[in-house]
């Protein structure tokens, strides 16, 4: 599973609303599944839109011109920003506001891929993440608040209390997401972005390190059952490291 395959599963979702209103109004599981933006009611804007991910994600457009292609639609259409609001956020041309819609179109199918890209062997090897800051922000949020009040909520269920560690299949996930203790600023996920321009992602920790932090137990992959031979390669990870349990998966597979 890769970003654009996430990108290409959506749908155009033209909406009215704004962004808190979205958040509020629209289910998570709905807006997973589609493109929107804040007061985007063009279907032809969303349909672009989406393609230009997809060219994104492939290596296939630079952000430059993703931005030019999607100013230049607008403009054609005649659109104009609300009063007294041109060069901010709320100007669908900006800068600002473009970069905001791209960025958060391409973590959040970046991040869903990441949390769907889980085989058996992947997660007896890392059955944990660890959430961490991917490059500069101009005012970091207090993540340590925001994991405290997450992890109280879920009765710290495969989840660290003194670092950033949880299982892959903690319910601390969906709670940073969801924005529990009050923040606003979140999108219902379990997966990154946790919140807007907030660049936290995750990268996967080894089993030793997870077992260290009392993080243990192997997360099975979303709605699958191990056949024999999964089990028997998750076993050999177990008894002889991944790297044993990898070749013997691509001995399986050229039976």
């Amino acid at each position: 599973m890769t970003p654009a395959d996430i990108i290409s599963g959506k749908a155009p979702l033209p909406t009215a609303l704004s962004s808190a209103e979205i958040r509020a109004r629209i289910g998570a599981d709905i807006l997973r599944r589609s493109v929107f933006s804040a007061r985007a009611t063009e279907r032809g804007f969303l349909d672009l839109l989406r393609d230009t991910l997809l060219r994104l994600a492939s290596g296939a457009l630079s952000d430059r011109d993703a931005e030019l292609e999607l100013r230049g639609w607008l403009d054609e259409a005649g659109y104009a920003p609300p009063d007294g609001q041109a060069g901010g956020l709320a100007d669908r041309t900006s800068h600002g506001r473009m970069r905001l819609v791209l960025n958060t179109s391409s973590e959040t199918a970046a991040g869903a891929a990441m949390a769907q890209a889980q085989d058996t062997l992947t997660l007896d090897a890392y059955p944990a993440w660890r959430l961490i800051r991917l490059g500069y922000t101009r005012d970091p949020r207090d993540w340590e608040a925001r994991w405290r009040e997450a992890g109280r909520s879920v009765g710290w269920r495969g989840a660290a209390r003194e670092t950033f560690v949880a299982r892959k299949d903690s319910p601390i996930w969906q709670a940073l997401g969801d924005g529990t203790g009050g923040y606003s600023d979140t999108f219902g996920n379990p997966y990154p972005p946790f919140a807007f321009s907030s660049r936290m992602t995750w990268e996967p920790v080894a089993r030793s390190e997870a077992e260290s932090l009392g993080v243990s137990g192997s997360p099975a992959p979303s709605g699958a059952t191990l056949s024999p031979g999964e089990r028997e390669l998750v076993e050999a990870a177990r008894r002889h490291g991944p790297a044993f349990a990898a070749d013997a998966a691509a001995e399986l597979e050229g039976l």
